[in-house]
């Protein structure tokens, strides 16, 4: 989750997030808005692959951009976590040092 990282660096996931709705058209804010939403569109396109970004370069908010990307790529997330917490349950120390075991528990 790199991209979170560093949109939260730069004091914008909250335009991914949903934490700053889009202003009515009328809103005096609304081209500050734009300006930043444009800015993280931006980002995003660029820090994804370009077959990816074909397919959600047009879509104007990136919220909607966001859920997008976040629907497609959580499913498979999903069962990783699921096979880690398989894995962790499963770990055991056996005859190895405790070093050894903590080393591979916080790996998993």
């Amino acid at each position: 989750m790199e991209i979170r990282r560093a949109l939260a660096m730069k004091n914008k996931f909250k335009f991914v997030d949903g934490s700053i709705p889009i202003p009515d058209e009328d809103d005096l804010n609304r081209s500050a808005w734009e300006r930043c939403n444009n800015l993280v569109h931006t980002w995003i396109i660029n820090s994804i692959t370009t077959s990816i970004a074909q397919s959600v370069v047009f879509i104007e908010n990136v919220i909607d951009m966001w859920n997008n990307l976040k629907d497609r790529f959580m499913r498979g997330y999903r069962i990783r976590v699921a096979q880690l917490h398989q894995e962790i349950a499963n770990l055991k120390q056996g005859n190895h040092k405790i070093m050894y075991y903590f080393t591979e528990l916080k790996g998993l």
